[in-house]
């Protein structure tokens, strides 16, 4: 991979005059993207440069496009990071995207916020964005899982796994689909004093917001991370302030087909971490997770 310039960039894209007082301060980035801070007189901002993906399914896909058009939809909403810029990928240039950085750090507050929060987006009028749409029936759900299962290695976990596969029953759409993040794990939730962003927004798209509220109460991604399991009392009050008895039972006819899902992404990736045995373990621990849903 050839040396990224950053202030360069930002230098010829004119967003910055000169380099001069200017600070680059490089961030841990996921798996797809690498991500600097960028600090100067009157502005602090994030890069987020985005790597190529690897040409199979997964559940979180890197969508660059798709996170610029998410932080664009939720600009001044005090949602999400505040859009700066963007520039789609070229021939030569990877994409890049920039936004106002968060301050803070992991989210350690009470999870009735994130309810607050979650309740907030999931109640926008965006049905016309032009984003993905996303599995929302039982049978899609259960079709992505299979997906995954077959990108997969047929090892004794992916067959072990189709042994548990549920039936899929009847459901009708959701009346009229949110936008969802997708990945609305405790790690992607930031805040400093009373101030909460849901950050890394590469894969949205519109459907349940049953998604998201599963993912954050009941994916247990939290032990990715080394932090507990949620209570019954934290999802009550969670589900108390999120205050949508219609979601309560689609979340609850849904959570089968959500973890069978989730379990074939942790597959997966225990696959692509079998020579890192730390990020393998951890995800051996939320499959154990997901499984006593099925089971």
């Amino acid at each position: 991979m050839s040396e990224f310039d950053a202030l360069a960039f930002l230098s010829s894209k004119r967003l910055i005059q000169a380099s001069n007082g200017v600070r680059l301060e490089p961030l841990k980035g996921g798996y797809w993207n690498e991500v600097y801070r960028i600090q100067g007189d009157g502005f602090d901002w994030v890069l987020k440069r985005f790597y190529q993906e690897a040409l199979r399914a997964r559940l979180y896909p890197m969508l660059p496009d798709s996170e610029a058009l998410a932080l664009k939809t939720l600009k001044g909403k005090a949602l999400a990071p505040e859009f700066v810029a963007y520039f789609p990928a070229q021939e030569h240039e990877r994409a890049v995207l920039i936004y106002h950085y968060v301050p803070g750090s992991l989210y350690s507050g009470n999870i009735a916020n994130i309810a607050t929060l979650m309740r907030q987006l999931h109640k926008l009028d965006v049905a016309d964005a032009p984003f993905r749409v996303l599995p929302q029936t039982p049978e899609e759900i259960l079709k992505q899982a299979d997906e995954l299962l077959a990108a997969s290695q047929d090892d004794e976990l992916g067959r072990n796994l189709k042994a548990l596969r549920p039936e899929a029953i009847a459901m009708p759409l959701v009346e009229k689909p949110s936008l969802v993040h997708t990945d609305a794990w405790i790690g992607n939730f930031i805040g400093e004093n009373n101030q909460l962003r849901l950050i890394d927004w590469q894969c949205p798209g519109l459907g349940d917001p049953a998604e998201d509220i599963w993912t954050f109460l009941e994916s247990g991604f939290q032990q990715l991370i080394n932090l507990p399991l949620y209570s019954t009392t934290e999802k009550v009050s969670f589900l108390e302030t999120y205050a949508d008895e219609t979601l309560k039972k689609r979340l609850e006819l849904l959570r089968p087909y959500f973890a069978y899902r989730v379990a074939a992404h942790c597959v997966m990736r225990i696959q692509d971490f079998k020579d890192r045995p730390q990020d393998k373990k951890a995800y051996e621990t939320v499959l154990e997770t997901v499984l006593e849903q099925l089971t």
